[in-house]
Formats: structure tokens, sequence, C-alpha cells
């Protein structure tokens, strides 16, 4: 009788942890990698997402100083943790010269999250720009984002930037093609 007693208290025992088990892995989806584990739920899956962000880019072309300050704005698509496809808007004032640019770009951005808040993304942007010089608009970049379904961003990138030179030297002008490039370091909030 006693042996029945203990036989069927770790019998109840044991079907009440299975039990809790199987309910807490219906509540959370959790993927492995190599080397980390993210609770997936926990970073935006699917859906409408759009980006505001500001920049400063330092010119990096000697016969146009391409320094500039920027707002845009992006909205799309996240399709699962990783990959965000979009369009977006982009107004470059050119500080030094008084100029403004429009770039309007196809936006993709894949993302590795490295725990729940934190994520690293490499973004690219391509299209064309109006104002400035009407022209190739590209601009890679690096950044980590942070937050869950709203979330603060910070990148560092090259933009190029087509655009319309003329040139001055000793008594001799002409007029050209040219590169706006710049380095830029941009923060943003995504929701």
């Amino acid at each position: 009788m006693k042996k029945l007693l203990v036989m069927a208290t770790l019998a109840i025992m044991g079907s009440v942890v299975a039990n809790a088990q199987i309910g807490e892995s219906k509540s959370k989806r959790i993927e492995t990698t190599n080397t980390t584990t993210v609770n997936v739920d926990k970073v935006p899956f699917k859906g409408y997402k759009g980006m505001v962000d500001f920049a400063y880019g330092v010119g990096v072309n000697n016969l146009y100083n391409g320094s500039r300050i920027s707002i845009s704005t992006t909205h799309g698509y996240q399709f699962n943790p990783y990959i965000f496809v979009g369009a977006g808007l982009q107004l470059n004032y050119h500080y030094d010269d008084s100029d403004l640019a429009v770039p309007i770009f196809a936006n993709a951005r894949a993302s590795l999250p490295l725990s729940r808040n934190v994520a690293l993304y490499f973004d690219y942007r391509i299209g064309c720009s109006i104002g400035l010089g009407s022209g190739f608009y590209t601009s890679p970049a690096i950044g980590i984002r942070a937050g869950r379904k709203s979330a603060f961003n910070f990148s560092i990138g090259y933009e190029y930037q087509g655009c319309d030179v003329y040139y001055y030297i000793y008594n001799y002008s002409f007029y050209g093609r040219g590169n706006a490039g710049a380095v830029t370091f941009r923060i943003g909030m995504d929701f």
C-alpha cells in the first residue's frame, strides 16, 4: 500500500511538471543559434514599420565639400525579426553652400538580434536625388538598434550623392558631375 501511494504521488507530480513545461513552451517562441538564444517574441516580428532619423554628414570629397545635416523618414514592411524593406524621403541641407538635396530611395535593412532589446543591423538605401543635382544616391550603413517595439537607432555609414559641380581653378573654370560624398552619423527612432 505504501509503495502504491508513493508511485501515485510521483505520477501526479510528474504530470504537473510536464504540464507546466508544455504550457510555458506554448507561450514563448525561442530561437537558438550557435552562440545566442533570443526570445523573438520580444522583437518586432512583422507588419508595418516606420522610421525617422537625423544625420550629420562630414564631407569627404576634395572637390566639393558635401558636409550636411539631414532628416529622413522611411516606411515599409517588417517581414520577420531579420528583414525590413521600405521606401523613404530625405532632406539634405548642405550648409557650406546653402544647397538642398532631396533623395528618394528604396531601403532594405537586415538585423541580427543580439539580445531581447538590442540588435545589430546593416542598412542600405539606393535611389536618386533632386535639388543640388539630380543624380544617383546610395547610402550603406551599419548600426545598433536598442529597444523593443519602438526603438532608438544609431548608425555610421557612407552617403554617395551625385551632383553638378562648378570648378574654378586659377582663372580656369568648368562644369561637371561630381560626388557630394559624406561619412554619416545617424540617430533615430523606429515605430
